[in-house]
């Protein structure tokens, strides 16, 4: 595309260098995102977020460490996403764990996003564009999967980038298959609040308010121009 195009809108400093006339604008989010209250609860949440179709790979991970997850963080509850068409087998694989039911809950799409992600301590997900935007507007400390199969890495550059912020963690996908690898991370996490406090403001430093606003104008220059 950098062949072919006048200019560019970026997210990531890093992106830059493909194209010429090209600005780190940020990508447009909703503004609720960016006025998110402290959770309302003291006691850790976590929330694991596929995007709205889910992701297999998460669907199937966190299941089998959810009973170690939950004896290793007391207080701890679970909101899992797992997209409409995988949270039926999502749900009866966390069911079958038997650990306390009241303590993780599985939905297949959750409708108002920037409540939970205000109400979550730490989150996991995937990490599309649209997703680490997201998760830097919020302020949210992250534990990033990035989706393996994603042109030119594209995904694991934005996890990268987020790491480089010291607002995240990354777990690629084969890491997930390593026994124990998925639990410690999360566990080194969840119970260390001062460092998903940090690592929050580090999302904090990554988010582009007027995203929106600033693309707008280049493209009315670009307009201009021809």
């Amino acid at each position: 595309m950098g062949k072919r195009v006048q200019a560019a809108a970026v997210n990531f400093p890093g992106a830059a260098r493909w194209f010429r006339n090209c600005e780190v604008t940020g990508i447009p989010v909703r503004p609720e995102f960016f006025a998110l209250a402290p959770p309302s609860s003291p006691d850790p949440r976590l929330l694991v977020f596929g995007g709205s179709q889910g992701a297999r790979i998460l669907n199937l991970a966190l299941p089998p460490i959810l009973e170690s997850l939950l004896h290793a963080v007391p207080r701890l509850t679970v909101l899992h996403q797992a997209g409409a068409r995988l949270a039926e087998t999502t749900q009866a694989a966390y069911a079958t764990t038997g650990a306390d039911p009241t303590r993780w809950s599985v939905a297949p799409f959750l409708d108002d996003m920037p409540a939970r992600f205000a109400e979550a301590h730490l989150v996991v997900a995937r990490s599309g564009a649209s997703s680490v935007a997201e998760l830097a507007a919020a302020g949210k400390p992250s534990l990033l999967v990035p989706f393996a199969a994603a042109a030119d890495e594209h995904q694991k550059r934005n996890a990268e980038a987020m790491v480089d912020a010291g607002a995240a963690l990354m777990l690629e996908e084969p890491d997930l298959a390593v026994p124990g690898r998925l639990l410690h991370a999360l566990v080194v996490l969840l119970r260390d609040p001062r460092r998903l406090n940090a690592m929050g403001a580090a999302a904090r430093t990554q988010a582009h308010p007027d995203a929106a606003e600033r693309i707008a104008l280049k493209l009315d220059a670009l307009a201009q121009t021809r």
